[in-house]
Formats: structure tokens, sequence, C-alpha cells
């Protein structure tokens, strides 16, 4: 139940400025912290802004910026799930934040650990300009899938060659995002989603 409300985390190089942990039998747990109104800034050569290693599960994170994440082994991300021999994490809430001049996002360091049965709403998710983002919102791995993903501005290719890519299991709720790329069949005319993100 840890709380870290209102800080500035500025990582050093190759760094990671909050690692949640959840290890079983262990005394590391994470289990229903809060991160809130924070801004993680990588400063042009940090590695993760907030790692989720072990899952830990019921992690909110809210109203907090993350910018400027670049690794020298192009595999710098906001927020990155690194291990889950346990399990992925799970009932986790990604809201209101701003993601922003980041090589990648949100996602996993193989694709095969994400997110299940958790939320990311009202959150905006820009495509770089002097960092090009290459992951976005990466819900690929994990075991259950069943996210709802709902309320965010999309800005890029709405797509998987563009960096957005849902669980193929379970690909959960993406509906009434704004999206930037009307051209997708999963976007309507409007520019809400409509559908997951689609190779």
């Amino acid at each position: 139940g840890w709380v870290i409300d209102g800080f500035t985390f500025e990582a050093g190089s190759e760094g990671t400025s909050i690692r949640v942990t959840e290890v079983p039998a262990s005394s590391y747990s994470a289990y229903k912290t809060t991160i809130r109104n924070c801004r993680f800034d990588g400063l042009w050569g940090g590695l993760y802004g907030v790692e989720f290693y072990g899952a830990p599960h019921r992690v909110l994170i809210e109203g907090c910026e993350f910018l400027e994440w670049r690794s020298a082994q192009g595999a710098a991300f906001a927020i990155c799930v690194t291990d889950s021999h346990h399990t992925n994490p799970y009932e986790c809430h990604v809201r209101n934040s701003m993601f922003w001049e980041n090589e990648n996002h949100i996602g996993s360091v193989d694709a095969l650990r994400s997110f299940n049965v958790s939320t990311f709403q009202g959150n905006t998710f820009h495509d770089g300009e002097l960092i090009a983002s290459t992951v976005m919102l990466d819900m690929r791995g994990g075991t259950r899938g069943n996210n709802i993903v709902t309320g965010n501005v999309f800005m890029g290719d709405y797509s998987n060659a563009g960096g957005y890519f849902a669980h193929a299991g379970d690909p959960g709720i993406w509906v009434g995002n704004l999206a930037q790329d009307v051209a997708e069949p999963e976007v309507g005319d409007n520019g809400l989603t409509v559908a997951p993100p689609a190779a």
C-alpha cells in the first residue's frame, strides 16, 4: 500500500526510477502501490521509468508524465514489465498520464509479459518528434489479457505496425479512444476506435 506522490524522478544512464516488485514468500511486495502526480524524466539515457518485476498487482499509476526515455540498447520504456515468473501484473490501472518522447511507452522486454485484467484510461500516447516511439501500448503478453483500453489519445499509426498491440487470446476492450489514424478500419471517421488494433 505504498503511496508515492508529487516527485520528479531523473534516472541516470541506463537507470530505473521506480521498480515495483512482488516476489512470493518474501518481504518484497508492491501490492496496492499508488504512484501519482509524478514526473519521470529519462534525461535521454534512462532505461525504465516504472519497472514491474515479479508481477505486483493492483498498482495504480495516475496523473504522471513520462518523457525522454532512451537507451543505448534501444530498449528504454516509460513503463516496462521485465519479469513475470510468478504471474503477470493484474488489476493494475494507468490513468490520466502523458507519454511522449520515449523510445517505447508501455510494454515488456520480450512481448511475452504484459498486464492482465487492467485498465488504461485517459492517457495520451504521443508518437514523438526528437525520439520516435516504437512501442506505444503492447498488451500481447500474459496469460489472461482482457484489458480495458478506453478514453486515451493515440497518435501515429493505430495498428500493430504503429506499436499498438492487443492480447491475441482475449483482446478486451479498445473502444472509445481518440486515434489520429482515421484510415484504419478499426477507427471511425470521427477518430474514435471501434476495435482493437490489427496488423
